[in-house]
């Protein structure tokens, strides 16, 4: 984080070359698309349910965007005792 980088540490270098070809390779390594994929979540415990104002408690993280859709079904899971 020293020798002059101004908020420069995770930007990508060069990704072509000058004036000819003007395009970048195809296959070039850059970063790609994140969370474009559906994840479970295991073990979440539902703390409470609102009836009256549509809302469910659940305690822990869970991934996506705020007011994400979420799919919730009972656990299939045995829990060893």
């Amino acid at each position: 984080m020293t020798h002059g980088n101004s908020k420069s540490h995770r930007a990508l270098g060069s990704i072509g070359n000058n004036e000819e070809p003007s395009w970048v390779f195809r296959g070039k390594k850059m970063a790609g698309q994140l969370g474009n994929e559906s994840a479970t979540v295991f073990s979440a415990k539902v703390v409470g349910i609102d009836t009256h104002r549509s809302l469910l408690y659940v305690k822990g993280g869970i991934p996506g965007n705020i007011g994400g859709l979420l799919k919730i079904w009972d656990a299939f899971k045995k829990i060893d005792k």
